[in-house]
């Protein structure tokens, strides 16, 4: 069976054309001035292709914004059509579109993304992740604590990064962009002109520099169009030069020579031209003004456009074509990796087999596809298909338009949908899946928790493995369901086996396996059902079984109504006085309990009510409801089997709930809300902070308005909070989204199942990323960012000392200072680089720049191996080097 290789530009055609492993060129030679490619011949099999991009633009007449966080504020505007809004802590989304997760979140710009305490996303389709991340322009993308993207189409990655102007990228802690279409990439990199390049720990690339490239730890470029190594006088621990390992021999006038060469000049004198000999049996046509092409069959037909590697084509003005087979076929198009395909406008392919077939669109890792307008694809085999869609993770896939999916195997497939965490799958429009293998297939539908889901439209299901399928449902606690339309299920699964279902249409289900099956049913109280429609069983173990009753007990379990007015009316009930024909002008009484008890109903206070043995109401209003119910308290309500509410305005509900803040709410078998303002919701539920606000079994929220909602989350923090079964916010103003997520310092993020968060201003995003330094980033499944000012970025990236930055699956900086951007890409030694597939820098100040490129000595640039060994390069030349100075 015939396998694809390579993908070559077919002049003859006048199109792209894939090519198999026997296809020949029709000439040799490396390097060539001009010239053109020849067709694939022989048995070669050749295949056109074509990309065909169609704008997909959202109506205006729609508008959906989600916040999470501390006194959330989400604001939708549009007309005429204004859809549901979720909010959920002080996180602002008042942009079209917009999403904001974070204590003080805010996404103001259309269809912008903000997550993390104080993060800020202003601007038109940017994305703001880390604590106080900012992006303020149109396209703009900031990630990692502090980060700031403050121009069009600006990236701004890690801790500090900042990218001023239009175009530029600023890829480490720390790092400056500050120039048009500049980039740095390394801890306290900058920039500052416009097209600057600088890579490595502390590069500079001065404002006077246009187009120049600094390479290396310290590294200065004062002139334009130069490439410095280093900074000319060793200031600052920095070399102050560098050599150039594994150089091959020059070639063009411009080319830089390797010491072999000036020993050839020495011995022979009088030679004029130089002579060497390269792999290939194809010429290198450089046919574009300014164009550069490099290696077998590599064309650069674009002007200024740039082909380097075997059969690399790089065919329209600033095209970027590097690695073997790489294709960029859009104006200023980059393709960077073996078979990257970069066929629009401004797109941009990083990886081996990475397509960016939308305008402006990003693939980043190996197989990653981004082929809608503005989409950003980040991670091996993800995918973002949809106009300005995000998907970040292995696998990950994002197909609405502006659909955001992060995670490992999370999806995004309906407009402007969101997917947080392994596997999540938000599918229907608008929809929000939040926690691993969440579902929200329902329009409008909302799904909180692992492994819970919202299948109706506007359903929205909190809590794991929770059920919210009928239409405008509303499910909450562990394994709660609710699947009649308009029903609501409230309450934790007993024993973890029976859960609290409301499956009548408008009916209300609340306690723990409280049962509400007919139409318009309520029941409430733990094993409360109401199955019979219009049925109200009241109180637990209460079973209302006829329409249009209202239960307190059952068989054999029957309870005593209170504190009943005499009846009026012939439909009236009627009370024990008015039966034994008492005085009638008895205005209040209490009635006996059990056969044995002497304990009546208390009352003090004016329109106090209390039914139920020992129940006690005392208060202006107090109303106590329930054997042993206790209300204290001017307008205090408790509800319930020795249900509590002990101050003004509390509300106890459930079987020994207990409400002691003033204005508390606890609702739930064993609820405790004990501060001001603090609200408890589901069995065993802890709110003991003021304002804390706790969602689902067991679920505890001590910080001063914190936020937990999930199965045993815990928001211990201020301002913290912490979404999904065992999920842990314990710092302040911490963030923790998903399955066992731990955000335990200061404003740290930590997002995914078991992502972990314990460095100040940290951020985690990804199952299992850890990110343990101070303003550390870890992105991606297994990512570990454990120094200060650590990025890792990619699939089980790792920056594991302080000021480093790993990008690309399986890449590696471990010692201080280092960077390594490339698929398995290691940079061990101290302020080391290594840039490219399989590079390694072994030594202190090295750069290994370029696929399978090693750096085992101190201060040393190396483009090869030096040995050819595993596939890669043993040499490699530098083209169009200008004259040092």
């Amino acid at each position: 069976m015939n396998r694809i290789y390579r993908k070559v530009w077919n002049k003859s055609l006048g199109q792209l054309v894939v090519a198999s492993e026997f296809a020949r060129g029709d000439s040799g030679g490396t390097v060539a001035g001009g010239g053109t490619v020849g067709a694939p011949a022989g048995s070669g099999l050749a295949v056109a292709l074509a990309a065909v991009l169609a704008g997909l633009g959202v109506p205006s007449a729609f508008a959906q914004s989600v916040a999470i966080g501390d006194s959330a504020n989400c604001v939708v505007a549009a007309w005429p059509v204004t859809d549901r809004c979720m909010v959920d802590g002080n996180a602002v989304a008042s942009g079209v579109n917009a999403v904001a997760i974070g204590a003080e979140a805010r996404a103001t710009g259309a269809q912008a993304v903000a997550v993390g305490a104080a993060s800020l996303a202003s601007g038109a389709n940017t994305i703001s992740v880390g604590a106080g991340a900012q992006s303020a322009a149109t396209s703009a993308s900031a990630l990692g604590a502090n980060a700031r993207a403050s121009a069009t189409n600006a990236s701004a990655v890690g801790a500090g990064a900042n990218a001023q102007q239009v175009g530029a990228t600023a890829l480490g802690s720390n790092a400056r962009a500050g120039g048009q279409q500049s980039t740095a990439v390394g801890f306290t990199s900058q920039a500052l002109s416009t097209g600057g390049v600088a890579l490595g720990r502390a590069a500079i690339v001065q404002a006077a520099a246009a187009n120049a490239v600094a390479l290396g730890h310290g590294a200065i470029a004062t002139e334009a169009d130069t490439v410095s190594l280093g900074n000319g006088t060793g200031a600052g621990g920095a070399p102050a030069t560098r050599r150039i390992t594994n150089l091959a021999a020059g070639v063009n006038a411009s080319d830089a020579v390797n010491v072999a060469q000036l020993q050839v000049v020495a011995d022979v004198a009088d030679e004029t031209s130089r002579h060497f000999q390269a792999s290939g049996d194809a010429d290198a046509s450089a046919s574009g003004d300014d164009a550069v092409a490099a290696g077998s069959g590599a064309a650069a037909d674009g002007d200024f456009s740039t082909a380097i590697g075997a059969s690399a084509q790089a065919l329209d003005a600033g095209a970027s074509a590097v690695g073997s087979g790489a294709f960029a076929f859009g104006v200023n198009a980059t393709a960077f990796g073996f078979n990257a395909l970069a066929s629009a406008e401004n797109a941009i392919a990083a990886g081996a087999f990475a397509e960016a077939g939308g305008e402006y669109a990003v693939a980043l890792g190996a197989q990653s596809v981004a082929s809608g307008d503005g989409a950003l694809a980040s991670g091996a085999l993800a995918e973002a298909s949809g106009v300005e869609a995000t998907a970040v993770g292995y696998l990950a896939n994002a197909a609405g338009d502006a659909a955001t999916a992060v995670g490992a195997e999370s999806t995004a497939g309906g407009a402007q949908a969101a997917a947080f965490g392994f596997a999540a799958d938000a599918s229907g429009e608008f929809s929000t899946a939040l926690g691993g293998n969440a579902v929200a297939s329902g329009d409008n539908g909302t799904a909180v928790g692992n492994f819970s889901e919202a299948s109706g439209a506007n359903a929205l299901a909190v809590g794991a493995d929770s059920i919210a399928s009928g239409a405008t449902s509303t499910a909450v606690g562990q394994a709660a369901q609710a699947t009649g339309i308009n029903s609501v299920a409230v309450g934790g699964a007993l024993a973890g086996l029976l859960p609290t279902e409301a499956s009548g249409d408008f009916s209300t289900a609340v306690g723990g396996a409280a049962w509400a099956a007919g139409t318009n049913s309520t029941a409430l109280g733990n094993y409360a059902e109401a199955v019979a429609d219009d049925s109200v069983a009241l109180g637990a173990d209460s079973v209302a079984d006829r329409a249009g009753t209202v239960s307190v007990g059952s068989a054999g379990n029957e309870r005593q109504i209170t504190n009943v007015a005499a009846g009026t009316a012939g439909t009236d009930a009627v009370n024990v006085d008015q039966l034994a024909e008492a005085t009638q002008y008895a205005r209040y009484f209490a009635a006996s309990g059990s056969e044995d008890s002497d304990n009546a109903a208390y009352v003090e206070g004016d329109y106090a009510t209390a039914a139920g043995e020992s129940a006690s109401a005392v208060g202006q209003g107090a109303t106590a409801l329930g054997s042993g119910a206790q209300a204290f308290g001017q307008d205090a309500t408790a509800v319930g089997f020795n249900a509590t509410a002990l101050a003004d305005d509390a509300l106890a509900l459930g079987a020994y709930s207990e409400a002691s803040g003033e204005q508390s709410t606890a609702v739930g078998q064993r609820a405790n809300a004990s501060a001001l303002g603090a609200s408890a919701i589901g069995n065993a539920a802890q709110a003991s902070g003021p304002y804390a606000t706790a969602v689902g079994t067991e679920a505890d929220a001590s910080g001063q308005q914190a936020l937990a909602t999930g199965f045993r989350s815990i928001a211990s923090g201020d301002g913290a909070t912490a979404t999904g079964s065992y999920a842990e916010a314990t710092g302040f103003l911490a963030s923790a989204l998903g399955y066992g997520a731990e955000a335990t310092a200061d404003r740290a993020t930590a997002v995914g199942v078991a992502a972990v968060a314990s460095g100040l201003n940290s951020t985690a995003v990804g199952n299992t990323a850890t990110a343990s330094g101070a303003t550390s980033l870890a992105a991606g499944t297994t990512s570990r960012a454990t120094g200060l000012n650590s990025t890792a970025l990619g699939g089980s990236a790792w920056a594991t000392a302080d000021n480093t930055t790993s990008v690309g699956q399986f890449a590696w900086a471990t010692a201080v200072g280092t960077t390594a951007v490339g698929r398995d890409s290691y940079a061990y030694a101290q302020n080391a680089t290594a840039l490219g597939l399989n590079a390694w820098a072994n030594g202190v100040n090295s750069v290994a720049l370029g696929a399978g490129a090693r750096a085992p000595e101190a201060n040393v640039v190396s483009i090869g191996n030096g040995t050819g060994a595993g596939g890669y390069p043993a040499t490699r030349r530098i083209t169009n080097l200008a004259a040092g100075v």
